[in-house]
């Protein structure tokens, strides 16, 4: 990892530089010393066992011999961490998800989990047969009918548009405001933000309803919840503003999503109702 000058500490590893140096420099006053006698055993050029191993930019170096790399940046390991500690793993790994790459990485993983979320909720909820007159069973060949693609590619813009949209829209205030802001940090924030409500309303929700219907309705909620905090704190930390400020920042960017989505979910029920009757007339006749 590339350190600045004078860093007693890598921000990568957190290994002491100045202990890498003195073991570098070691190492190469015994190379220099055993070069010339090419006879002489290579077992001596090579550090003591007990001697700290030495990292470098490709691997560890360790008894004369790569033992191991160093950890690189895992989008599922962040993903995990951050879920659970969004603030400290942000601050850890603030080079990183500036990358465009990893940036785009997160988004993705977040993104296609919550599809396959959402696709094993709505297969459970089309083959799920309930009544209060008769126990509950499973009507599989419903699936003959199910569609597959149609939903899957709604699913996914629909979220890929809510995790970038979002991004987006706290970006540009951030710029109105003019604030130093990174978009590529924005889609990292919303991609981890959109974890809980995934959890919530694709997979929590729909299982845990087939025991009580109200956890159908409540475990979105505590989802969505818990991911506006998740966005309002990473944001706010990102975006450093004054009180005043921070609520009206929060509340117009808020309105703005919420009357989107709005907009959004209602055309898409409207379409699915319509499709529906569309099918049940043409049905009839």
């Amino acid at each position: 990892t590339q350190n600045s000058e004078g860093a007693k500490f890598c921000i990568g590893c957190g290994s002491p530089l100045e202990q890498t140096q003195t073991n570098n420099q070691n190492m190469n006053q015994m190379a220099q010393t055993t070069m010339p006698n090419q006879n002489q055993n290579m077992q001596t050029t090579m550090p003591n066992q007990n001697q700290q191993p030495i990292y470098n930019n490709t691997g560890m170096y360790n008894n004369g011999r790569i033992t191991g790399y160093i950890q690189g940046f895992n989008p599922f390991l962040f993903l995990v961490q951050a879920f659970l500690k969004p603030v400290k793993r942000f601050k850890e790994k603030a080079s990183d998800i500036i990358e465009p790459k990893n940036s785009l990485v997160l988004g993705a993983i977040v993104t296609v989990l919550s599809v396959i979320l959402s696709l094993i909720s709505k297969i459970l909820s089309t083959v799920h047969v309930s009544s209060i007159y008769s126990e509950t069973s499973w009507n599989w060949e419903a699936l003959n009918d199910f569609p597959w693609f149609k939903t899957i590619g709604k699913d996914f813009l629909l979220i890929a548009g809510i995790i970038f949209g979002v991004a987006l829209i706290f970006y540009l205030a951030g710029l109105i405001l003019k604030k130093d802001t990174n978009y590529l940090k924005m889609v990292s924030i919303a991609s981890v933000a959109f974890i809980p409500t995934s959890l919530g309303l694709y997979l929590l929700g729909p299982i845990l309803g087939m025991l009580w219907y109200q956890f159908e309705i409540i475990f979105p909620i505590i989802g969505i919840c818990y991911s506006i905090v998740i966005l309002s704190t990473l944001v706010n930390t990102e975006i450093q503003l004054e009180k005043d400020q921070k609520i009206y920042f929060n509340f117009i960017c808020y309105a703005i999503i919420f009357v989107i989505l709005y907009f959004v979910i209602y055309q898409m029920t409207i379409g699915s109702a319509i499709d529906q009757i569309n099918s049940s007339y043409s049905s009839m006749f």
